[in-house]
């Protein structure tokens, strides 16, 4: 849903040349109000205040076209999540691009025991949050894997993360590839790195297109036929088979805790709410991956996932087989629940249990 769409000419002269101070988050408020979205509050106002007029200043000191349009709170039809700022338009090929950025006014960043997390001070208060350019290349690989248009016109998705209030001496922790591999493709730009923002934006974006983000708009939604691939890269433990950051906090937990148990002993248990179609499953799917892959336990943990649905099994076993994976492989690791009757109580670091009836289970599975 566009909720926000400008020339950078304009985007610029709200944020920076308005004599009204403050004045774009009170546009931006205003427009999320007439899209319907009414659940925001004032802290997100002020981030808007905040950060919004550090975009315009990266974009007034940069190359590329004033007519170039710009996006900010985009939301994806997928989930309540909407990308902080969107950049639309041609390179100088003429290839078809759009630049995620998310913005974050994060000052200071300490280690997670959470993958792909960091611990500070967020939206939320103190306390572990997503990556962020892990965060902007989740949603350029929602909007790949389920719109059409993006899909079929092989629009490309370059994704960053600008924190414009944080010193690059940060860059030691959220620069680690070893820990963050994927900050190689999605860069990080920090406090006085304009220059450095409007090169990476200017590789991308250099004329106006003026149709490309209502063509992504107005496209059809239809699910990636590449599920193979993904459940592929679920499996193998890469991150990146997700909706939102909430399933992305949950994935983490629940690994984290498991971690935590296979090294100091003790059964816990996490429960995961939500209805039909709100991502169960890809959490309980990316879990596994990562348990499988997991480094810190200092061992292969050795996990399973079970649901009483023969369907997702099946699915799974059809999609998989093959390449990385042999028939056994799979059904090693998607059981029927009568397995644990026949388990011994330890025999399991991790038991994702999906859809199933978990009394009498958890005493020896959990």
């Amino acid at each position: 849903m566009i909720v926000y769409r400008e020339n950078i000419d304009t985007f610029i002269s709200q944020c920076l040349d308005c004599a009204e101070k403050n004045s774009i988050g009170k546009i931006i408020s205003d427009q999320m109000l007439l899209c319907g979205i009414n659940y925001f509050g004032d802290s997100q106002v002020r981030a808007w205040n905040a950060s919004l007029p550090e975009m315009a200043s990266v974009l007034k000191d940069s190359n590329v076209d004033r007519d170039v349009d710009v996006a900010v709170e985009y939301k994806l039809v997928q989930s309540r999540d909407r990308i902080d700022f969107l950049i639309c338009g041609d390179d100088a090929q003429g290839q078809e691009n759009v630049v995620v950025i998310e913005l974050k006014q994060w000052s200071r960043v300490s280690p997670s025991n959470k993958q792909y997390f960091v611990n500070t001070f967020g939206g939320g208060g103190e306390g572990d949050y997503w990556h962020p350019s892990y965060q902007a290349y989740n949603y350029a690989q929602i909007l790949q894997n389920f719109n059409v248009y993006v899909r079929e016109k092989k629009v490309g998705l370059p994704s960053c993360s600008y924190l414009h209030n944080m010193a690059e001496g940060n860059s030691v922790l959220l620069d680690d590839v070893s820990k963050y591999p994927l900050v190689e493709s999605a860069p990080v730009f920090y406090q006085g790195q304009k220059e450095r923002l409007s090169a990476y934006i200017s590789k991308f974006i250099k004329k106006p297109n003026k149709r490309l983000l209502y063509e992504i708009e107005d496209s059809r939604i239809v699910p990636s036929k590449f599920l193979a691939k993904m459940l592929r890269d679920a499996i193998k433990g890469n991150p990146f088979f997700s909706y939102d950051e909430a399933q992305a906090t949950s994935v983490a937990q629940i690994v984290e805790t498991a971690v935590d148990s296979a090294k100091y002993g003790g059964k816990r248990t996490i429960i995961i709410k939500g209805g039909a179609g709100t991502g169960k499953s890809v959490v309980a799917i990316n879990a596994l991956g990562q348990m499988l892959n997991n480094k810190e336990a200092g061992h292969r943990l050795n996990a399973v996932y079970s649901t009483v649905n023969a369907a997702p099994r099946n699915l799974f076993t059809e999609e998989l087989v093959g390449g990385d994976f042999t028939k056994g492989t799979i059904k090693a690791l998607f059981r029927y629940p009568t397995v644990f009757c026949r388990c011994g109580a330890d025999e399991y670091d991790c038991a994702l249990l999906d859809d199933c009836e978990i009394i009498g289970l958890h005493r020896k599975a959990a």
